[in-house]
């Protein structure tokens, strides 16, 4: 693996990490987490990819970068930390937060998204985080536990497994700004009219016991989508990428796989 920061622009330095040979994928990952979010799958695929994650301005290394105020910055990063690595065309792959990203991306960038991956993600407002927003902003951060219940099935937060600490550290070393911004931008967020200006084969995968991306949302990305395969994670919970690596592994190289050389 190689690791390095890059200066993306405008204060914004990140720490990249480039695994394996191959097609790039790039790993998008979600809010308040950081690229370590990945770790667990990156070397699952770059068995036969190159893959790369980085983290989001104003998470993980980049948590003092400027903080984003659109959606749109979080796009033109991508398109520069491209643009860096000089990669032209690239296998997308979103989580959460960052699957919105993701879907922004391809929408604008058509050109550049051979194939997208849309993992635990939304595609229409979700209200009730405007008001996690406002609580966030007047009381900081929240106790972890709720959330965590939303995020792990309950025998892993009682083994405290890897995973659950990871979340929880993130949850607790989170900037109440920084999640409150992205919690309104996932409260406001409407990308039907982006999915449906996406060409790139997509794969949309669901977890079982996903509260916010549920199963009946991401079946409604799915058929806003020209080309897409809906795949549910049986079981599964929103951090899926943490827990259930090698069945999201699968289904991320499933698509691409089919266009290697």
């Amino acid at each position: 693996m190689v690791v390095r920061h890059l200066r993306i622009g405008h204060g914004y330095v990140t720490s990249v990490r480039d695994e394996g040979a191959g097609e790039p994928y790039v790993l998008v990952h979600g809010s308040p987490l950081d690229q370590r979010s990945w770790d667990g799958i990156v070397p699952l695929l770059a068995t036969g990819a190159r893959v790369i994650t980085y983290d989001l301005r104003g998470h993980g290394t980049a948590a003092s970068a400027p903080p984003a105020r659109t959606r749109d910055d979080f796009v033109d990063d991508l398109v520069k930390l491209l643009d860096q690595l000089e990669i032209k065309k690239v296998h997308l792959l979103g989580h959460s937060f960052g699957g919105q990203i993701a879907q922004l991306f391809a929408a604008r960038l058509a050109g550049r998204t051979r194939r997208l991956a849309l993992l635990c993600t939304r595609a229409t407002p979700f209200p009730p985080f405007a008001d996690a927003a406002s609580a966030l902003e007047q009381n900081g951060l929240p106790d972890p536990a709720p959330i965590l219940a939303r995020w792990f099935p309950p025998e892993a937060i009682k083994a405290d497994a890897a995973p659950v600490r990871y979340a929880k550290s993130c949850l607790l070393g989170a900037d109440p700004a920084v999640w409150a911004s992205e919690f309104r931008m996932i409260a406001e967020y409407d990308g039907r009219d982006a999915l449906r200006a996406i060409t790139a084969p997509t794969s949309v995968i669901a977890a079982e016991h996903d509260h916010v991306a549920t199963p009946e949302a991401m079946k409604d990305i799915a058929g806003l989508l020209r080309k897409a395969r809906f795949h549910l994670l049986e079981g599964s919970y929103h951090l899926a990428p943490l827990l259930d690596v090698e069945r999201v592994a699968a289904l991320l190289g499933e698509g691409p796989a089919s266009t290697r050389r």
